[in-house]
């Protein structure tokens, strides 16, 4: 199932998630492209974070899993003062 868009909210993901929890696929294959950051990924309600994410994955026993977040975010890190891009991949 694809989740895009105004439905791609954090407790969307997540339901779907749980609904493979308890009848697996055979393959899940996870794919983020979008904003986000250093804790988690940017949805249209807010932030889903990456803890609470890996966790939902985990529970899905697919014979097959792939997830790939392509995360580019421009994040200010307290020991420079100069901008640098962040790309964090699961």
């Amino acid at each position: 199932m694809a989740v895009v868009g105004k439905n791609a909210t954090a407790s969307t993901v997540l339901a779907q998630l749980a609904v493979m929890a308890f009848d697996p696929p055979d393959v899940l294959v996870f794919f983020f492209a979008g904003h986000g950051g250093h804790d988690g990924i940017a949805l249209a309600d807010g932030m889903l974070q990456y803890t609470t994410l890996a966790q939902a994955l985990s529970r899905v026993r697919a014979r097959i899993k792939v997830a790939s977040l392509h995360v580019p975010c421009r994040c200010r890190t307290p020991s420079s003062s100069r901008w640098h891009w962040w790309i964090r991949r699961g």
